[in-house]
């Protein structure tokens, strides 16, 4: 084995070995915002070292939410993101966006100002248009519609 073909094996081994150690501290609840960020972008990008790709992502938008949060058009101007990595991102946010909604709908929670702000706050993030919505609420201040 020649010694270029040698360093390539040995990258693959580390990286093998790096990405089991992130699954494992995060099976123990000891992974930092910066260390699962990573290990999520793992899963779309499976042959990369993604640690600064994780990075300069969190630094450019300023957090993990702010990531999930930005358009599909922004994030694949990254280098290194490409769309399906942009599209694996967008999942989760909207599957967090569905559950979110699924939970307000059972709950009365606009009774709080602050819940209300919350809210807003989630569904307009990253959102470079503006929007308008119209919150139908029940008389006990459960969600029904968010138009």
């Amino acid at each position: 084995m020649t010694d270029e073909k040698r360093v390539v094996a040995d990258d693959d081994l580390f990286q093998q070995g790096h990405r089991g150690r992130l699954r494992q501290k995060f099976l123990n609840g000891q992974l930092s915002h910066d260390d699962m960020f990573e290990l999520l972008l793992s899963y779309p990008i499976p042959r990369r070292d993604v640690r600064p790709l994780a990075r300069r992502l969190m630094a450019t938008y300023g957090g993990i939410h702010q990531v999930l949060s930005a358009p599909i058009e922004s994030l694949v101007q990254n280098n290194g993101v490409k769309i399906n990595t942009a599209i694996f991102l967008k999942v989760i946010q909207q599957i967090m966006l569905m559950d979110y909604r699924e939970h307000l709908e059972r709950q009365e929670v606009f009774r709080d100002v602050t819940n209300l702000t919350n809210y807003c706050r989630t569904q307009l993030m990253g959102k470079k248009i503006e929007e308008f919505h119209v919150l139908y609420l029940s008389d006990t201040y459960k969600l029904l519609a968010d138009d």
